[in-house]
């Protein structure tokens, strides 16, 4: 969890005013929160479409489509979930969802995954896999 609160501080450095971390389920999405708060003050807490504007927050996948955000970090419960069709439609969500800055999370980096990265670097952006 130590990686996330870095993910937000870095964005707030950076001047990347809208962050996510974007989990699987609203579930996850709340233990986070709970584990981030005294970390991250400020850190919002999506349960609906309407309950934040700007800032750094953590939502489920079903809040963030059609959402767009400065920087996202996929929460590994995504990439976990990523073995099957339905799995790897909620990583491309999630992970189209970053305008500028992408981090994605787990051990190990599938290839795909890393091709990704490597794609998002050479068209300009920030891509950065964690292995924590």
């Amino acid at each position: 969890v130590g990686y996330m609160g870095d993910f937000i501080q870095n964005c707030a450095e950076d001047r990347l005013p809208f962050a996510a971390i974007i989990t699987r389920t609203a579930r996850t999405a709340e233990h986070l929160h709970t584990l981030l708060a005294d970390r991250c003050p400020g850190l919002a807490l999506a349960r609906d479409s309407e309950s934040f504007k700007r800032g750094a927050v953590v939502i489920p996948i079903a809040l963030a489509k059609g959402l767009e955000f400065d920087a996202v970090l996929v929460a590994p419960d995504i990439l976990e979930a990523a073995e099957d069709e339905g799995g790897k439609r909620l990583l491309y969500t999630a992970c189209t969802r970053a305008l500028h800055r992408l981090w994605i999370t787990g051990l190990p980096l599938p290839e795909w995954a890393l091709a990704c990265e490597r794609a998002l670097q050479d068209n300009g952006g920030d891509a950065q896999g964690n292995a924590e």
